[in-house]
C-alpha cells in the first residue's frame, strides 16, 4: 500500500508541475500576461524519485522523495533582492522556448533575456507554486478513495512523515 501511495505522490507531483501557472511576483502581483509551466526545465519532471525505509513489522519509518535541487525555488518561490545566478537563468533560457518580441520587432540575444529575466527576478522575486503540498493534499484524498477510510490514520501518517530533498541531499539523507 504504502509504495503504491509513494508513486501517487509522484505522480500527482508530475500532474501539478505541468500545470500552467500565471506568471506572479513574490507578493503575487502579476509580471505578465502569459500563462507558462512553472517547470525550469523537463529535468525536475523526470528526475523524481521516492525512498521508503521499512521497520521490522513492515511499517514506513522514513519516506523521501527525492527531486533536482531546485524544487524548492519553483515550490516556495523567490522574495525580491539580489540578482540571480546568470549562470542558471542562461541555462534556463537555452532550455526553454523563450521567445520575445520586442516593439520594434527586433529579437532579443540570450544575453538580453538572461539579463531582463535577472532583473525581474530580483526586481520582483517569484511566486511559487506550492506544489507539493498541493500533491500531497490530491494524493491523500486518492489514497483514501483507493483503500477506504479505515486506512485514513495510516495514510495520513505516512504522508505526513513524507520529506521533500533535492538530489544533491541524497547521499546526506541515506
Amino acid at each position: 500500500m504504502y509504495d503504491e501511495i509513494g508513486n501517487l505522490l509522484i505522480e500527482n507531483i508530475r500532474y501539478y508541475l505541468k500545470q500552467g501557472w500565471q506568471s506572479q511576483g513574490y507578493g503575487g502581483s502579476p509580471n505578465k500576461n502569459g500563462i507558462g509551466p512553472k517547470i525550469a526545465t523537463s529535468k525536475l519532471y523526470n528526475n523524481i524519485t521516492k525512498e521508503i525505509e521499512y521497520d521490522d513489522n513492515g511499517f514506513p519509518e522514513s519516506f523521501v522523495i527525492f527531486m533536482e535541487d531546485y524544487w524548492f525555488w519553483i515550490d516556495e518561490g523567490r522574495k525580491p533582492g539580489g540578482f540571480p545566478k546568470v549562470s542558471k537563468i542562461r541555462q534556463w533560457v537555452l532550455d526553454k522556448p523563450v521567445t520575445w518580441r520586442s516593439p520594434d520587432g527586433s529579437i532579443p540575444t540570450i544575453e538580453q533575456r538572461t539579463y531582463l529575466i535577472g532583473r525581474s527576478i530580483a526586481e520582483k522575486g517569484y511566486a511559487g507554486t506550492n506544489f507539493t503540498e498541493l500533491a500531497t493534499e490530491k494524493t491523500l484524498n486518492e489514497a483514501l478513495e483507493k483503500f477506504g477510510d479505515e486506512f485514513a490514520d495510516d495514510i495520513q501518517d505516512f504522508l505526513d512523515q513524507r520529506l521533500f530533498v533535492g538530489q544533491s541531499q541524497q547521499d546526506l539523507i541515506l
